[in-house]
C-alpha cells in the first residue's frame, strides 16, 4: 500500500471518529449520516462488476438523506440516490439504507437482497442483531455506529478493519 493511499485512509478514519464521537447529535443528524455513508464507501471492497457504472444508493423509505449524495462521486463512480417507497422497488444498488420507519421490512430486505453485494445500513436499536450490516445508534447524543461484520460477509462483502473498529461490534 502506498504512502498517499494509507493518509487518505488515514484521513477519512479521523474524520470519521470526529464525525462520530465527537459531534452532538441534533435533530438534523441526515447530513452527518450521510457523511459517514459517503466515507465508508471508501472502506468496501465492491466486486469487479460494482465498481463500473454508477454508485447506487437506495433508501428505503421517506427520509430526506438520498439528497445530501447530490454531485459527490466514488472514486471515479458518480453516485446516484433515490428514496423507494417499497422493498419490490429497489433494483440493484451498493447500499440501502432502511428509514427508522420502514425498519419493519429489514426480513424482507435480507431476504430480496441475500447473498447480493449490498451493503444494509439501518437506523433502529438492535438490527445489527436482526441482519443489518451497520446499523447507527445514539448514545449520550451522541451517533455512533453498530457492525456486524458477519452480516457484511454474508453480502458477499469485504471491510476494511478501519470500519469494524469505528463502531460497536455485534457478533
Amino acid at each position: 500500500m502506498s504512502n498517499i493511499s494509507f493518509m487518505k485512509k488515514f484521513g477519512l478514519l479521523i474524520l470519521l471518529v470526529f464525525v462520530l464521537n465527537i459531534l452532538k447529535v441534533t435533530a438534523q443528524d441526515e447530513p452527518f449520516k450521510a457523511l459517514f455513508i459517503f466515507n465508508i464507501t471508501k472502506l468496501v471492497d465492491w466486486p469487479s462488476d460494482y465498481k463500473q457504472g454508477d454508485f447506487i444508493i437506495k433508501v428505503l423509505g421517506k427520509s430526506e438523506i438520498s439528497n445530501h449524495f447530490l454531485g459527490k462521486k466514488v472514486i471515479n463512480q458518480a453516485i446516484t440516490a433515490s428514496n423507494s417507497l417499497s422493498v419490490e422497488s429497489i433494483g440493484k444498488c451498493h447500499i440501502l439504507f432502511i428509514s427508522a420507519e420502514e425498519s419493519g421490512q429489514l426480513g424482507t430486505v435480507l431476504s430480496r437482497f441475500k447473498g447480493k453485494p449490498t451493503l444494509i445500513i439501518c437506523e433502529s436499536p438492535g438490527m445489527c442483531s436482526k441482519g443489518a450490516c451497520i446499523n447507527f445508534v445514539k448514545k449520550d447524543n451522541k451517533l455512533g455506529i453498530e457492525v456486524s461484520k458477519a452480516s457484511i460477509e454474508k453480502q458477499g462483502l469485504k471491510v476494511s478493519s478501519d470500519l469494524i473498529s469505528l463502531g460497536t461490534t455485534v457478533d
